[in-house]
């Protein structure tokens, strides 16, 4: 796993600086941070930073002093050492969003295999969860985060590379097991342990991550479970872990806390919440409250209805679940955030500190073989969906590997690869935005080329770009 800096600080910028903007060398920059072709690096972080970004061939300048050992280890990776995206052949989709596509990539000196997100620079709130997920990446080193190795911007795409878990997501495990059967308890006691450890080194951190789903919970064939997507994840600052607080309303509704739902303030409880309801959904097979389709409903059942559980049987027992872990269940989905217990508090609980048999414990022998045994399938459903997505859009394939943006040349898609040709033609004083000159309610043929690489495709989509824009995209101009 690449070494993280410690010694470099990033820093946001205040209000007053220009906080998004292309250089004079095509770098995208924010704040103290420059992601460029060759790698994401510092400028004028902190004692010492701009030196070394300028001894790495940065884009900062700064005092010429010596660096240290820590400080020319930290500057190898920022500087694109760890992985050189033009090393980089790009292989099958895993996985998008609505501006952002993950393809699994090999480094062709080492081969090693990485799991490459590519970004929308164009979406204007997608730009402040990249830097948000960069700082969270760089700043971590934990076992059971998603391990970072480079950040890249070239011809209007951030790539970031990652680690690659090649089994995807507990959700698309829970997918292929048999209806409303689950995982049983210990398999789920195996991954569940990872879990609770990211979030108690999240919270050692002073960060709450926001957004704890299925999806967003990664595994691979050596039944390692990781967190991941940290692009809503957020600080609180150097105070006390229990007077900190946010009130701000993101991440993934169905897994929210009743403090958040309701608009009040929160603070680290509310991952603990989320996490409960991971695993009570990954116990039982379905999700822990009924989903009628309308949001209201359940909001309602949510803050105003009881904790969901494992129900008690006629005979007064569990079924297959035990006690403690049903006891463990509920300490995390307590309605009262102060009363729902610690990471730190669950781990020391009997469901994951006891001793127990072989029956009732998985060694990672174990745990690779189970997984090995979902992982065709797991691999299949994926195939499956790709070949739907393909089907459902028009889109025969989407070649990345050339395009620097994310969605490469989508033909059939109304033009989706166009570039900087068609900045100017939206109207919009956001460079970016402009850059992009988007409709996303139009529906129709769309062509035009330009700079970003990737020339529009003729065809029926939801983007359509003019074919008459014209303008420049890498105008250092502030958003």
């Amino acid at each position: 796993m690449a070494r993280r800096p410690l010694g470099l600080a990033l820093q946001m910028p205040t209000a007053a600086e220009q906080s998004y903007r292309v250089d004079e060398t095509g770098a995208f920059v924010h704040g103290s941070i420059a992601i460029g072709a060759q790698g994401m690096q510092i400028q004028g972080g902190g004692p010492g930073a701009a030196a070394a970004a300028t001894r790495a061939g940065g884009v900062g300048a700064g005092a010429s002093s010596a660096l240290s050992a820590d400080e020319a280890a930290d500057m190898q990776q920022l500087a694109g050492k760890d992985v050189r995206l033009d090393d980089l052949d790009f292989l099958e989709k895993l996985g998008e969003g609505n501006s952002s596509v993950v393809h699994r990539a090999v480094d062709r000196r080492t081969g090693r295999q990485y799991a490459v997100k590519r970004i929308n620079i164009f979406d204007k709130s997608r730009r402040h969860q990249i830097i948000k997920e960069l700082q969270t990446l760089y700043k971590c080193d934990c076992p059971h985060l998603i391990s970072f190795h480079g950040a890249f911007f070239k011809e209007g795409a951030i790539s970031i590379a990652l680690e690659l878990m090649d089994v995807g997501s507990l959700a698309d495990l829970l997918a292929v097991l048999p209806p409303r059967t689950g995982i049983d308890e210990p398999e789920l006691l195996y991954l569940a342990r990872p879990m609770i450890e990211g979030l108690a080194y999240l919270r050692r951190k002073h960060k709450i991550h926001r957004d704890i789903k299925p999806s967003n919970i990664c595994l691979n064939s050596q039944a390692e479970a990781k967190l991941s997507d940290f692009g809503i994840t957020t600080s609180l600052g150097e105070q006390t872990l229990e007077s900190a607080a946010c009130n701000s309303f993101v991440g993934t509704s169905a897994y929210m806390s009743p403090e958040r739902l309701q608009g009040a303030q929160y603070k680290y409880p509310a991952d603990i919440w989320a996490i409960g309801l991971v695993l009570l959904e990954s116990a039982q097979g379905f999700f822990p409250y009924a989903l009628t389709g309308v949001y209201l409903d359940m909001m309602q059942a949510v803050i105003n209805g009881p904790s969901p559980a494992i129900p008690r049987q006629p005979d007064g027992s569990f079924g297959k679940w035990s006690r403690e872990f049903v006891h463990f269940i509920s300490l995390c989905l307590h309605k009262d955030p102060e009363q729902r217990a610690t990471a730190e508090e669950l781990l020391l609980h009997p469901w994951m500190s006891k001793p127990r048999d072989a029956a009732s414990t998985r060694t990672k022998a174990q745990m690779q073989a189970w997984i090995a045994a979902l992982k065709p399938k797991i691999e299949a459903r994926a195939r499956a969906e790709r070949a739907k997505a393909e089907g459902d859009y028009g889109v025969a394939s989407m070649d990345t590997s050339t395009s620097g943006f994310p969605f490469g040349t989508a033909a059939g898609n109304g033009g989706i690869a166009a570039s900087a040709a068609a900045a100017g033609a939206a109207g919009s004083q956001d460079p970016f935005e402009a850059g992009m000159g988007y409709n996303n309610t139009t529906t129709g043929a769309g062509t035009g080329a330009g700079a970003l690489g990737g020339a529009g495709g003729a065809g029926s989509g939801r983007f359509n770009v003019p074919a008459n824009a014209q303008s420049s995209f890498y105008t250092a101009k502030p958003i």
